[in-house]
């Protein structure tokens, strides 16, 4: 975006994709060195009988620094995607970078919490000192946090804890309670370049009303 005059467009397209599931998940990473309102937008071409030669449905738009992206596609007929960068107003010497871009027939994550500065947080941060997420709402509307000790608790340091908490909010009141038999899963993301190369840690939780904070 260097380049050109506000609103030029350019376009990256996939190659077509033949769904044997209903969820799709895209994962990229996105760079902007451009201009500060340079935009990306994710489109989704689905090809159906009552569209033979394709049609454009906008998914997503975005804007920002480097960052992995989990974008939710979910279409059950042939489709490409379509990557669509447009030139901002504001000066840019740069553009837009895409990479390590990977197409999964899985659900994408609800929610990502991106710690920066992890590694140097990791060689400074001492035993007992937690870390908290932005609040977050699952889909039935609990509302929930992280709480990350990166390098364990007081009592148990050099190991990495997590825990998960239901946190408080206005419309409490019109939702189960206690709230049995619901699952989380946490996982903690290697960045890896090589997707095949990645070990992700997952951990799953399932709230149990029979159990107390002391079992």
């Amino acid at each position: 975006t260097a380049k050109g005059t506000q609103g030029d467009t350019a376009y990256l397209e996939s190659h077509l994709f033949y769904p044997k599931r209903r969820s799709q998940c895209l994962q990229f990473y996105h760079y902007n060195s451009g201009g500060a309102d340079d935009q990306l937008n994710i489109w989704v071409c689905e090809y159906t009988a009552e569209n033979p030669k394709g049609a454009l449905r906008l998914i997503q738009k975005i804007s920002g620094t480097w960052e992995l992206y989990h974008v939710k596609i979910d279409v059950s007929d042939k489709f490409r995607v379509v990557f669509e960068g447009v030139k901002g107003r504001k000066p840019s010497k740069g553009g837009l970078s895409l990479d390590n871009v990977n197409l999964s027939e899985t659900k994408c994550l609800q929610q990502t919490w991106r710690i920066c500065n992890f590694t140097s947080l990791l060689a400074t941060t001492h035993a007992g000192y937690e870390t908290y997420s932005p609040r977050y709402l699952s889909p039935d509307g609990y509302s929930f946090q992280i709480d990350l000790y990166i390098n364990g608790v007081t009592g148990s340091p050099n190991k990495m804890a997590i825990y998960f908490h239901l946190t408080s909010r206005p419309n409490d009141d019109k939702l189960q309670w206690p709230c049995p038999w619901r699952q989380a899963s946490m996982e903690l993301m290697d960045q890896n370049p090589d997707i095949q190369h990645r070990m992700n840690n997952i951990k799953m939780i399932t709230t149990d009303p029979t159990k107390t904070t002391t079992d």
